[in-house]
């Protein structure tokens, strides 16, 4: 389940994740959904109105609405059942009723990380997808995050590129997802791409997960860049775990 700290209000309190599981955080303690159509064997997202009203939810290749019914074109979103981060939902920076869907296929798949964008006004205030699978790397790690820029706007997203050692992020606006811009963190993604990708609360670090090196990538972030900046990642450090010798 994709939860990221970009939203001031109740827009992360309604969960759904697994088969057909759910949690409602409106209520203290939070309280049981059982009423979801949705199978995710890992990432899934969903996303609330600012008074903790469910819109929709997705596992990366479908998107339900509010009535946990396929939402209109709803279908076909290259997200996968096994990807670590099949989707991750974020807010369309300065349009209110709009949001982006970013997919990630299963490592060394070809269906890559792409984004898709849903209108809420749309089917009688129930979403529709309106643009679909615009592919931003060719081919997935299976890690995606984002994080609010220093702007309180707009939002950086971050796709680590598989079989390298680059990072890509993109400075989403109102204007839509900007050109990528790549970092290089001195680990290279190879093999199993088990775990998972974080930016810390303060957007000040981004980490993430290489198991065929038994590392774990922590980076500096600067979310006061533009996308006209070259760099917006500085690597700290890479901590490998060492084996037990036997």
């Amino acid at each position: 389940m994709q939860c990221v700290l970009l939203f001031a209000q109740k827009e992360a309190n309604i969960w759904y994740f697994g088969d057909s599981a759910g949690l409602n955080f409106n209520n203290n303690p939070p309280t049981v959904l059982t009423n979801s159509m949705m199978r995710a064997e890992e990432g899934s997202s969903s996303i609330s109105d600012r008074n903790g009203n469910l819109l929709f939810y997705s596992n990366g290749i479908t998107v339900w609405n509010k009535n946990h019914q396929i939402m209109t074109n709803g279908t076909g979103l290259l997200g996968h059942p096994s990807s670590t981060h099949s989707c991750l939902v974020i807010k369309y920076p300065g349009k209110d009723s709009m949001y982006i869907i970013f997919t990630s296929g299963d490592f060394r798949s070809s269906n890559g990380v792409c984004y898709s964008i849903i209108d809420m006004k749309l089917s009688g205030q129930l979403g529709a997808v309106t643009t679909k699978n615009i592919k931003l790397v060719n081919v997935s790690a299976e890690k995606i995050a984002a994080i609010s820029h220093a702007n309180q706007r707009d939002i950086w997203v971050a796709i680590p590129a598989y079989d390298t050692d680059s990072i890509y992020t993109f400075l989403v606006t109102p204007n839509g997802v900007g050109d990528a811009v790549k970092n290089t963190t001195g680990s290279a993604l190879k093999g199993t791409n088990i775990g998972q990708i974080k930016f810390s609360n303060d957007a000040s670090k981004l980490a993430f997960t290489n198991k065929t090196n038994n590392a774990v990538v922590i980076s500096e972030f600067n979310n006061s860049f533009t996308s006209s900046k070259a760099l917006a990642i500085v690597v700290l450090s890479v901590q490998v775990e060492k084996k037990p010798s036997v």
